[in-house]
């Protein structure tokens, strides 16, 4: 049999007397082709796939428990000159944790986010300000579009410097505030919001595995801490 004559370049098969162009493609299993979409979920946009969404139902507990706990300080922000501020704050923040608890489990959340806007804009404070409008609207911006659970990693991938920043505004309020009439309260109320930051950073650093059990499993753990700090934070006067 004549060998064909080779052409130029690197992708002639000299076998069959192709080039790689002309080879019929392998057959791709339907499996390989679903991990490979999963895969690439997160960097899909607005591209919904629900059978790629695994159990998040321990982001949706951690995100409920940091939810009770930033609504409910211990400290008497009420009679403070700046008690406005703080519960807008608390308000952006406990908004965006409900939608995040809903977005877990593929639920509806209610939409508060233009509300907490429009208290947030005239607060005296402009980086306080800043802060709730931010987070306000990422929040809304995340109902809006309508996403599933799908898009957890879209979301707290979103949201996470503006929560953070919220996050950052209620400790500053925190510090200008006189002491707790119980300190050990006031200890717990601290250790719970640095934890509930760190919980939000660690979505956003496993966001590709969002459904895996082992995050799942980690953050039921916070969630567990947090409701134990919430405990001690409910003895306050």
């Amino acid at each position: 049999m004549a060998i064909p004559d080779t052409p130029r370049g690197p992708c002639f098969d000299l076998r069959t007397g192709m080039t790689l162009a002309d080879r019929p493609a392998a057959p791709i299993g339907r499996r390989a082709v679903a991990r490979l979409l999963c895969a690439l979920l997160p960097l899909s946009g607005p591209l919904a796939l629900p059978a790629c969404t695994a159990d998040q139902s321990g982001i949706r507990d951690w995100s409920i428990q940091a939810r009770e706990v930033v609504m409910r300080p211990p400290l008497p922000h009420a009679g403070a000159a700046d008690g406005d501020a703080a519960l807008v704050l608390r308000e952006a923040a406990g908004a965006w944790l409900s939608v995040l608890a809903a977005l877990a489990v593929d639920a509806v959340s209610a939409d508060d986010s233009a509300t907490i806007e429009q208290r947030a804009m005239v607060l005296s404070d402009p980086v306080t300000s800043a802060a709730a409008v931010n987070l306000a609207r990422a929040t809304g911006f995340v109902v809006r579009r309508n996403w599933g659970a799908a898009h957890l990693a879209h979301a707290v991938d979103h949201g996470d410097p503006f929560f953070q920043a919220v996050l950052a505004a209620i400790a500053r309020h925190d510090a200008a505030l006189p002491p707790a009439p119980d300190p050990g309260s006031r200890m717990a109320w601290d250790a719970a919001t640095t934890r509930i930051a760190a919980g939000h950073a660690l979505l956003v650093e496993r966001k590709f595995i969002l459904g895996q059990g082992d995050t799942g499993r980690r953050m039921r753990a916070e969630a567990s801490e947090l409701r134990r700090l919430s405990a001690v934070i409910a003895t306050a006067p």
